[in-house]
């Protein structure tokens, strides 16, 4: 659903900018991402409007953005299983009740979890391995900065993101779909 839509967006650019324009599949994928994005957001929006906690659901979708930005990770297969997780997830983590106490757990749990897998790399992303240390660095030290805030959001969403760095194989696998 979402790749056919990019591809229909890509052709109609391509057919628009022969000249100008990359490769239609190049402009598929991105746009791909982008819709992804947007859909997630809007329907974290919905929902979170929906179960009374939107700017909760909005916490969690922004941090879990900007923290996997820096920090890579797993991604689901499809770009439809990568909206279910993520939507679901973003949904789900503000209506779990957690302490400060364990808030800080977590987040420390969270902090080992990118201090010991984070960034983790891929064929797409092929990060430099000058830069390594350093968005390690940045991922370790927004992740503990939890421990001064105390947010029950932050920390599963941190956990979250963690998990996701772990090698693993299976249904998840490393490619840039999500």
């Amino acid at each position: 659903m979402i790749e056919s839509l990019a591809l229909k967006l890509a052709t109609i650019i391509k057919n628009a900018n022969t000249e100008e324009t990359h490769s239609i599949e190049v402009m598929k994928y991105s746009l791909a991402m982008l819709i992804n994005i947007f859909l997630v957001l809007f329907a974290s929006f919905i929902l979170g409007i929906l179960t009374g906690k939107l700017l909760e659901t909005l916490q969690a979708f922004t941090f879990f953005f900007i923290i996997r930005s820096i920090s890579g990770g797993y991604h689901m297969r499809t770009l439809v299983g990568c909206f279910i997780f993520s939507t679901s997830a973003f949904v789900i983590v503000p209506h779990i009740p957690i302490s400060p106490f364990w808030a800080n757990v977590l987040t420390c749990v969270s902090g080992l979890l990118f201090l010991i897998y984070a960034p983790k790399s891929h064929e797409q992303n092929n990060i430099p391995s000058q830069f390594k240390l350093l968005l390690k660095s940045v991922s370790v030290v927004i992740v503990c900065s939890n421990i001064l805030i105390e947010s029950p959001i932050f920390a599963l969403t941190s956990l979250l993101q963690g998990i996701l760095l772990i090698p693993k194989g299976g249904e998840l696998h490393e490619q840039e779909s999500c």
